[in-house]
């Protein structure tokens, strides 16, 4: 299953690099495992540099006190050297077919002046929705020779890109000119409905092919589609570029959300990203539902595909020769300072959101100095002395944390690919 996926493809494209199944055991009523997880790494000496996360929960049903503490923990490991990488579901906007008429309003946390948004239909998945985290979305298109557009259940790709905007965390200031340039880009009629923050962080960051993905289950071969195989793949770049670093005796990357905005907005480093400008993510895993909440692809950042899908070599030039993020402040914190002129009215409510229960959602100028093929040659031919680089975190518990972008089945595939409590492969050792 969800285990299976991300070990193979995060091997498959960082090869001959160190990778370890980090398990994290869930207890009812227990630790925030995506927290107890992050504590656990932040504990660790030399940690492994890459993270991937194909789990997760709706935002709403996380308490304040365990999203600050994700938080802090997350902004260690950032300090750390350590990329943090996680899927932003399969369900679009709404997360989940049952949503689309929940209210959807925030919690009042004391941001956004104390106000709630009071509307319907947005859930954005946490971890993803942490700014200390890089946040990964789906496209399709190009697997048959298409123009590469959101990944949308209801035009064949089985399942939804999830985004949207935290109800919690504050646009971080990295982010804010492209969340204010989102809005000012919709026409009038692109423009969502009420429900959601526009105050908040936005998700994705980025996005990657996510359909039409070939794993073996127990001998089988079977095709799985989903923002859990984007993920691993994403993750499994950065650590390829990690390695490339290595060997010129450079620091890991860390934490890459701000150079990956300054990349997007610099003309000479545009190339990094594929703009996605086509589709939405208003409907939910296999096209059985379409909410009326939801997001527009547009020229830009936007909460569908983020900055636009990742081209590698061009990565690899960005993240080796650019010059990379600092570590991370506090910062973000404070509301955006600019407001977009083509912006929503939300309504202000002092009612109580109804929440529900966890459940899954199937800086500087970097300017290439390099050709990116002289750099694929600097990829190690044999296993590399300078990893740890990326285990990838897909937890292995479950009751109420199911998986936020769990690998969506083809519908020949067998059972034995969905998700299950007790991944097939383990390490026979736990970190």
């Amino acid at each position: 299953g969800e285990g299976n996926l991300d070990i193979q493809y995060i091997m498959g494209i960082a090869q001959q690099t160190t990778t370890v199944y980090w398990h994290v055991p869930y207890t009812s009523g227990g630790t925030d495992p995506f927290l107890l997880w992050a504590m656990q790494v932040a504990d660790t000496i030399n940690p492994p540099l890459v993270h991937s996360i194909s789990w997760g929960a709706v935002e709403q049903s996380m308490s304040e006190d365990t999203l600050i503490a994700f938080n802090t923990e997350a902004l260690k490991l950032s300090i750390m050297g350590v990329t943090i990488v996680v899927a932003t579901g399969d369900n679009g906007a709404a997360a989940n077919a049952n949503y689309c008429n929940l209210r959807s309003g925030s919690f009042d946390y004391g941001f956004w002046d104390g106000l709630p948004w009071f509307g319907r239909g947005y859930f954005p998945s946490y971890p993803a929705s942490s700014p200390y985290v890089t946040a990964v979305g789906a496209t399709m298109g190009p697997e048959k020779g298409n123009p590469e557009v959101a990944c949308q259940s209801q035009l064949g790709g089985l399942i939804t890109s999830g985004g949207g905007f935290s109800t919690y965390y504050p646009t971080p200031y990295w982010q804010e000119d492209a969340v204010v340039d989102y809005f000012n880009n919709l026409t009038t009629a692109q423009l969502p409905t009420s429900g959601f923050n526009p105050y908040g962080r936005g998700i994705p960051d980025v996005s990657l092919i996510g359909v039409n993905y070939q794993v073996f289950i127990q001998g089988q071969v079977g095709g799985v589609y989903g923002t859990s195989a984007s993920a691993p793949v994403f993750a499994g770049m950065i650590s390829l570029a990690n390695a490339v670093r290595a060997s010129q005796n450079k620091s890991s990357l860390g934490f890459i959300n701000p150079t990956l905005y300054s990349a997007g907005n610099n003309p000479a480093t545009k190339h990094l990203f594929t703009d996605i400008t086509s589709g939405h993510n208003k409907c939910m895993v296999y096209g059985t539902t379409c909410c009326n909440s939801g997001f527009t692809a547009t020229h830009g950042w936007d909460p569908v595909t983020g900055l636009g899908s990742i081209t590698f070599p061009n990565l690899l030039s960005v993240f080796v020769n650019g010059t990379v993020s600092l570590p991370p402040s506090a910062r973000p914190t404070i509301a955006p300072s600019r407001k977009p002129s083509n912006f929503p009215t939300p309504v202000p409510s002092r009612t109580p959101s109804l929440i529900p229960s966890t459940t899954p959602s199937v800086d500087p100028t970097l300017v290439p100095s390099v050709n990116p093929s002289e750099l694929l040659s600097e990829l190690p031919s044999e296993n590399p002395i300078v990893t740890p680089t990326h285990p990838t975190q897909s937890p292995t518990f479950t009751p109420t944390v199911d998986p936020s972008a769990a690998p969506t089945a083809l519908p020949f595939v067998t059972p034995s690919l969905e998700p299950s409590v007790n991944p097939t492969v383990h390490p026979s050792t736990q970190p």
